[in-house]
Parts: structure tokens; sequence; C-alpha cells
């Protein structure tokens, strides 16, 4: 009876050290499994923050491109004092929805709009101290009204030159606001 309990004791330790080891090497099976799911996991975030990072460079140069385009064209249409600028500014700001960069690109760049942009005039030849000058206060100026610290001057929406146009334009029949060196603001 002493063998027969012996060798019940003995096979409830083995199959207690069975139960053990396979739940030992399960565990380690699923820890393995785990800790591999967490590198994974690890490795997609990682390849996600590279990617965003790449993406908000990609966005700050697209902004920084539109900023140049837009005071480019200011400066092309008007360069030839800082008030003529604040002038041509103004009628951008006073076409644009708001002083969101994208909402001042579509406006600067709207068909048949500004000829700088459309005649592709933007090859800034810097000729002398002023134009560099008046060059450095318009990308001030756009900074300005980006951040809306920039109030039109007059509320004009329109303007144009009259020595270079073949036709007038249709909007030349709304009341002159201003006729500022070559350009008339309506």
């Amino acid at each position: 009876m002493q063998t027969q309990n012996n060798s019940n004791i003995i096979f409830y330790v083995l199959i207690a050290v069975l139960f053990i080891i396979t739940w030992f090497f399960n565990f380690t099976y699923y820890f393995k499994i785990i800790n591999n799911l967490n590198n994974f996991i690890y490795q997609q975030q990682e390849e996600i923050n590279n990617l965003n990072t790449e993406i908000k460079k990609l966005k700050n140069n697209i902004e920084k491109n539109k900023l140049t385009t837009i005071a480019n064209v200011i400066w092309c249409e008007g360069r030839t004092s800082k008030q003529h600028l604040n002038y041509i500014a103004s009628v951008v700001v006073n076409r644009s929805k708001s002083n969101n960069i994208n909402d001042l690109y579509k406006v600067i760049s709207a068909k048949g709009q500004f000829c700088c942009y459309n005649r592709k005039i933007l090859n800034l030849q810097i000729k002398n101290k002023k134009d560099k000058e008046l060059l450095n206060y318009t990308n001030k100026l756009v900074k300005n009204i980006v951040f809306g610290n920039f109030k039109p001057l007059i509320n004009a929406k329109y303007f144009y030159n009259p020595k270079l146009v073949k036709t007038i334009p249709k909007f030349a029949k709304r009341p002159l606001i201003l006729a500022f060196e070559n350009h008339h603001f309506h």
C-alpha cells in the first residue's frame, strides 16, 4: 500500500512538473509573441513618426514657397515704393477670405488676375539697393498679413495699369478708388 501511495505521489508530482514545464514553455512562447508584437508596434510607430516629420517638412516647404510667391507677386506688381506695395497688398487681402496662406495664394494664383504670376514674371531681378530694400519690406509685409497684423489701406479689390492694357477690364466700370503711380485701383 505504501508503494502504491508513493507511486501515486510520484505520478502526481510528475504531472505537476509536466504541467509546470508546459505552462512555463507556453508562457515563454506567449511572452515571445507579445514581445515580438511590442517590437513590431514600436517599429511601426517609429515609421509613422518619421513619415509625420517628413510630411511636416513638406508642408513647411510648400508654405514657404507659397509665401515667397505671394511676396514676389506683390513686389513685382508694386515695386516702385512702399506705399505702392501696401496698395497691392490691400487688394490681395481684400480679395482673400482670410489671412490664411492658402487663401492668399489662391488670390495670387487665380487665372488672369495678377500679370506677374500669370506671365511667370517671378524671376526677381534685383537691380539696385532700392529693389532689395523693397523686396525685404514686401517679405515683412506678407508675414504681417499672414499673422493678421495688416489692415488694408484702401478698399479696392482690383487694379490695372491703363498704359499696359489693350482692352479696359470690366471692373474698371466700378468707381475709381485711387490712381497711384501707374495703377488704377477699383
